[in-house]
């Protein structure tokens, strides 16, 4: 059976407390080969390395996404309503330091061991 949308402004609403600094993430759904991420401050330091695609959407605030490439990391600016999809294998760590920003991540379901 198709779950109907969530009313994304209610939900935000309902979970900001778990969107707080260091890691401020919050599963919004999960699917059969889909999961995505409600995203709000994040300190994190840590790089990762994901086999899938990731799509980013900054709903509020802006955020850098660190990337290593070519041995050197470099920041990716995704601003306040942009999107980017981030390539297969690419490291990366979210800096999204802005007090109640907020962002969607999605991706594949392996990306539900990254909810710490």
């Amino acid at each position: 059976a198709l779950n109907p949308p969530p009313d994304l402004d209610h939900w935000i609403d309902q979970f900001r407390d778990k969107l707080k600094p260091p890691v401020g993430k919050q599963l919004l759904y999960e699917e059969e080969g889909m999961i995505a991420q409600i995203i709000g401050a994040e300190y994190g330091v840590d790089f990762r390395d994901d086999p899938v695609s990731e799509f980013f959407y900054r709903r509020k605030g802006d955020m850098i996404l660190k990337v290593v490439g070519e041995g050197e990391i470099r920041d990716v600016r995704i601003n306040q309503g942009a999107v980017f999809i981030l390539p297969p294998h690419t490291r990366h760590s979210p800096q999204c330091p802005i007090p109640g920003s907020i962002g969607l991540v999605a991706g594949s379901p392996r990306m539900a061991a990254m909810l710490y």
